[in-house]
């Protein structure tokens, strides 16, 4: 009988332990050195930790839920002289990604212009490519808080911001953009054209890495094509990641995807709980 007993609350273990349990989000990217996407990943390829505690990986799937990009086009003075390669570039991305996405092209040659509005049609978006043209100051902060802004306004669906850049204009400031990016929970990605290579910005940094983006900079413009196909194709391949987090009253500072195997590099985003979403600053209006 003594038996029996020891057995039956053994079997209850597994269950009131995953009763603990909240299941948690992340959708991730896994590149090689190359930067090209891996995919066929399952649930032994990756790691989470939360405060440096592992936690318990449920399911792991192909990400096929629907997802909205705002495309960003440095449309300035920077890009004068190149429009050609420019073009081709973001065609390349268009074509290159899922395409039940929808896309929204916008120039950032002056101020933030919508050149396209959020659609799947692909011959739309290709046509307002092929016009981009040089001019004007480069409105970067500008364009990524406009973005986030109105995508905050569009929440049942994932959100991107892709952008493509030379420059880092704009009178909006870092922790404005960066406020209202966390607000809007898109994950940013930038690919920068500079003449000498280097650093991105500021803002750029801190908004890639804390949304599990991608920060690219190239040295010229003649590799930007391969580049955004790269990231479109790794946008279109991105993995659903479903994790159990222990409830608790105090929320773990900082959450952590990675690839166990240590040729491979992991990074995505946690999807936030409506309660802890409204814990966000947002001091521009909620949607």
């Amino acid at each position: 009988m003594r038996r029996s007993l020891i057995l039956f609350a053994a079997c209850l273990l597994p269950v009131a332990a995953a009763a603990q349990s909240d299941p948690r989000i992340i959708y991730a990217s896994v590149v090689d050195k190359n930067g090209a996407p891996v995919l066929g990943l399952g649930v032994s390829d990756f790691l989470v930790r939360e405060d440096n505690v592992s936690r318990e990986i449920l399911s792991v799937s192909p990400d096929r839920d629907p997802m909205q990009i705002a495309l960003l086009v440095d449309d300035s003075r920077f890009m004068r002289g190149r429009e050609v390669v420019l073009r081709q570039s973001v065609a390349a991305f268009i074509r290159a990604m899922r395409q039940d996405v929808l896309i929204a092209l916008i120039g950032l040659g002056e101020r933030p212009t919508i050149r396209v509005e959020y659609t799947r049609d692909r011959e739309k978006l290709l046509k307002a490519a092929g016009e981009l043209w040089g001019h004007g100051s480069n409105a970067f902060n500008d364009g990524v808080f406009e973005s986030a802004t109105a995508l905050s306004k569009r929440p049942l669906m994932r959100s991107v911001i892709v952008a493509i850049t030379a420059g880092f204009g704009g009178y909006k400031h870092r922790i404005d953009v960066l406020d209202q990016l966390a607000w809007s929970q898109a994950s940013l990605h930038v690919v920068t054209v500079s003449a000498r290579g280097g650093a991105s910005s500021r803002l750029v940094q801190e908004g890639t890495q804390k949304t599990g983006g991608r920060d690219d900079v190239i040295i010229g413009i003649n590799s930007l094509e391969s580049h955004v196909v790269h990231l479109a194709t790794e946008l279109s391949n991105q993995y659903r990641v479903t994790f159990a987090r222990p409830q608790r009253l105090i929320p773990p500072k900082k959450t952590e995807i990675d690839a166990r195997n240590p040729e491979l590099h992991a990074r995505g985003m946690l999807v936030l709980t409506d309660q802890e979403h409204e814990r966000l600053p947002n001091r521009w209006g909620k949607k």
